[in-house]
């Protein structure tokens, strides 16, 4: 009598699902690497207009706490907007290649050809880009927020 148990676990023990899902994994952590990358470039870009606007209006009464929603109202739209578009890129690409996807050969035994769109996964990975990117901008924005108002309103600055 076999278990559904010990055909999961038969399943699992099986070195090439372990190394497609081992192969999976590290292209989700590159990526977001990569993700991560391209944020924080594009902000490290913006950092110097960023802090003199922000000192600017420190100089005129705006709060730190401010200063930070400022700067997450300024970067939500442009993160949301891009997490929507790579999830709709995700769902037109399985259902554009999903059909002609065979995964007999990854998985070891004989599976009807063809993906089918799991809503979950994308999203929750659209959604961990948005918090990762919401994450680098509140780093930059406690960083730059350090600087001294004098250092950023100097007489003569051309920027």
């Amino acid at each position: 009598m076999r278990t559904s148990a010990d055909a999961v676990a038969e399943l699992g023990a099986d070195p090439l699902q372990r190394s497609a899902e081992r192969l999976f994994w590290a292209s989700v952590a590159g990526a977001a690497g990569f993700a991560l990358l391209a944020v924080l470039l594009t902000l490290m870009r913006t950092v110097p207009e960023r802090a003199a606007l922000l000192a600017r209006l420190r100089t005129m009464g705006l709060r730190r706490r401010q200063g930070v929603a400022l700067i997450l109202a300024e970067t939500l739209p442009q993160t949301l907007a891009a997490a929507l578009g790579g999830a709709l890129v995700a769902g037109a690409a399985v259902a554009l290649l999903g059909p002609a996807m065979d995964l007999s050969t990854l998985v070891g035994a004989s599976v009807p050809t063809g993906v089918r769109l799991t809503a979950g996964p994308v999203l929750t990975q659209a959604l961990g880009l948005a918090a990762l990117v919401a994450a680098a901008v509140l780093v930059e924005a406690a960083t730059s927020g350090r600087r001294q108002i004098t250092t950023e309103l100097r007489a003569g600055d051309q920027r």
